[in-house]
């Protein structure tokens, strides 16, 4: 700072004397060619993912909203392409004793080379889920051929979840580097908010309250149906508890609406103490990421809500000064 107001550090472009940073332009040119290569038809080198995902982190650092949607590539990287392996009929019978409960091999089949570790998906177009599957394949006096991912597999399939995020990043590498300003902590808010969610077969409730000082207590209490939450497209469990998380995260997002109705807007950073009894929850809205499905689909809502409430938030009128609030839940 001593020898000029502008420098790079640690990978960053700062300038003090306008109170700036942004990704310099070498950065910007390495991930438009990662992207680029992830963006070709058929399936793409593993270290070239795992080049793109490190890289997107770093970046994602100064747009934490944005890290919600890495959960796509995280599973990306963790569905190798599947190959495919024969089997003589004779030795199908026994290929259970190579399996384990997840039909990972734990050890190699005679006459094959089936890596340990790697996972049985199907065998003669027949999904298998379990070893009580087997006995549905049908047998002839021909070779039995298998579909088996194989985590060390170098190559990786890229969804097309994957593939609308990164034609965002293809975008935001060719615009104008974008400022971020230099800003201050958040201020804390001498506030009492808690929020917490029950889930019971088809049942849901979320409910919180939150009282600021000097002002009466304000609360909601909501009850849902599991089918109200079919339309959301989310992979749900038929059983609502099994997806408390969800719940718990939505009723901290619920918890979030009231606070932008009740408190008046302002430029200034705030930062919101919230109580949650949930670890999934609680991870999941601190660091913004989780590859949990279908947890990370309610992190990206919460993102979504975090980025409206930062700049034209639909709960305010347009008018209306917007809030900048980091919330940390405990």
């Amino acid at each position: 700072v001593q020898l000029s107001h502008e420098l790079k550090w640690l990978g960053w472009c700062f300038n003090f004397r306008a109170g700036t940073f942004w990704v310099p332009e070498d950065k910007r040119a390495k991930l438009l060619h990662q992207v680029r290569v992830l963006l070709r038809k058929g399936p793409v080198e593993k270290q070239a993912l795992e080049q793109t995902v490190g890289l997107l982190m770093w970046i994602t650092q100064a747009s934490v909203q944005l890290r919600p949607w890495l959960c796509n590539l995280w599973r990306d990287l963790q569905r190798p392409a599947a190959t495919n392996f024969s089997i003589s009929s004779s030795e199908w019978q026994t290929l259970k004793d190579h399996l384990d409960e997840n039909l990972r091999f734990c050890s190699t089949p005679p006459g094959t080379a089936i890596p340990c570790g790697a996972t049985l998906i199907s065998a003669r177009h027949i999904p298998l889920r379990s070893k009580a599957d087997l006995c549905k394949v049908p047998l002839t006096t021909r070779r039995v051929y298998m579909r088996i991912a194989d985590p060390q597999h170098r190559k990786r399939h890229v969804s097309e979840a994957s593939r609308r995020f990164l034609l965002f990043w293809e975008d935001w590498c060719l615009q104008s580097p974008s400022l971020t300003c230099l800003q201050p902590s958040c201020r804390a808010i001498s506030a009492k908010l808690a929020a917490d969610a029950f889930a019971s077969s088809q049942c849901i409730g979320i409910g919180g309250f939150l009282r600021v000082q000097g002002s009466s207590a304000v609360w909601f209490s909501e009850r849902f149906d599991l089918s109200d939450m079919q339309c959301l497209g989310v992979p749900l469990a038929p059983d609502a508890q099994k997806n408390i998380g969800c719940w718990e995260l939505l009723a901290q997002m619920a918890l979030l609406i009231l606070f932008a109705e009740v408190c008046p807007g302002g430029r200034a950073g705030l930062s919101l103490r919230t109580f949650c009894d949930n670890s999934a929850a609680e991870s999941a809205g601190n660091r913004m990421l989780t590859t949990s499905s279908p947890l990370c689909f309610f992190a990206q809502q919460l993102a979504c809500l975090s980025f409206q409430l930062g700049s034209a938030s639909p709960w305010t009128s347009s008018t209306s000064p917007a809030f900048a609030i980091q919330k940390q839940i405990s």
